[in-house]
Order: structure tokens, then C-alpha cells, then sequence
């Protein structure tokens, strides 16, 4: 799998601050996942499938089937901010109940009203198949996140968790690309 990142300074509307946010895209064959901030949307995470309905994750993509076995574990282990933090367990709650189906898998209703969901299935202990279903614009079905005013709160923290874990990347500090095996490094403009 390869991960291209790309980055731009954002300068928000309401407030006199500018910060960086990345724009992920995940490359495995034919597949893309893209994984990014956005700011228009009150700092929602999208994700965009263009090529298939599903996207594979395997145990060979290392940081990354390590970084969705993360999220995957906090939102079926009911911890959505990781087991590091002292926090209730929330397996409980009605959230966690519209989000994790009787097979473990997490099904996500996107929070944009599209209709679009997406589902998390752990397939094996080293493969995760990410399912897109809805309605597709220019090949893209895309799912939203809130990173506030969730419904699903408090599990869209994973998801922020996801994207923070993203940003941390080793492999992507690392100067040597070849040999980490990523494409490039490349600024885009979030539009």
C-alpha cells in the first residue's frame, strides 16, 4: 500500500487562526481511500472510495493496519478514547448500539444526511475490508464524520483518534521515501 500526504495551511472564517491539516490518500492496486479534514463541513473526516464499493487493509500495510486495528479495537471494545485514558466503558450506550451490529462489525451512517454508510469488517486477524454503500458522485461515495455535534458521539472521537494517529505517522517523518515504500509527498490546495 502506499500513502501519499499532502498538506495545506487553512485559514478559518470566524477566527484568526491558520493551522495545518493533511489530506491522506491510501493506494492499494487500483483502490483509494482518502482521509481529510473538512474545513467547511465544521471539521467533519470524509471518506472517499473511487475505485470499488470496498477498500482491503492488510497486516503488510504495517503503521496502517496497525492505526485501523487501533480504531476498530476502541469502538468494539466500547473505549473510544483508547485504553491509555481512565474512561466508562461504553458499550452501554445507544450510540454504541447503532454503530456495531451483532457480527462486530462497525457500520457507520454518514452524518451529511446523504444516506451514504460504511462498513468495518474485521475479516481475519490481518485483514480489515472497509464497505462503502450509497450513492456515488464522480466515482466517490463519501462518508462524514463530525468532529462535533455527532450522533454517534462519543465513538467519532476513534475516528479523530484515526486521523491524528494519520498526521503522526513514523514512516512519514522518515526522509528516505524509497525505502519506506511511499509514492510522494505533494501540497494540494483542501478545496
Amino acid at each position: 500500500m502506499n500513502v501519499v500526504k499532502k498538506s495545506d495551511s487553512l485559514n478559518f472564517e470566524n477566527m484568526d487562526c491558520s493551522t495545518e491539516f493533511s489530506v491522506f490518500d491510501l493506494i492499494s492496486n487500483k483502490d483509494t481511500l482518502t482521509i481529510n479534514y473538512d474545513e467547511k463541513a465544521n471539521l467533519h473526516i470524509k471518506f472517499n472510495s473511487r475505485d470499488n464499493s470496498s477498500f482491503i487493509i492488510t497486516a503488510s500495510d504495517n503503521e496502517i493496519f496497525t492505526i485501523f486495528d487501533n480504531l476498530y479495537r476502541s469502538i468494539i471494545c466500547g473505549k473510544p478514547y483508547g485504553s491509555n485514558k481512565q474512561n466508562d466503558d461504553c458499550k452501554d450506550t445507544s450510540a454504541y448500539n447503532r454503530i456495531v451490529d451483532r457480527k462486530k462489525r462497525i457500520v457507520w451512517n454518514s452524518e451529511d444526511n446523504s444516506g451514504n454508510v460504511m462498513v468495518i469488517c474485521k475479516k481475519d486477524k490481518e485483514m480489515y475490508e472497509i464497505q462503502f454503500y450509497g450513492s456515488k458522485t464522480n466515482d466517490i461515495i463519501d462518508i462524514t464524520v463530525n468532529g462535533y455535534n455527532s450522533g454517534y458521539y462519543p465513538f467519532n472521537s476513534s475516528f479523530l483518534g484515526l486521523y491524528l494517529q494519520l498526521q503522526n505517522m513514523e514512516s512519514l517523518k522518515n526522509e528516505n521515501i524509497d525505502k519506506i515504500g511511499f509514492q510522494f509527498f505533494k501540497k494540494r490546495k483542501i478545496s
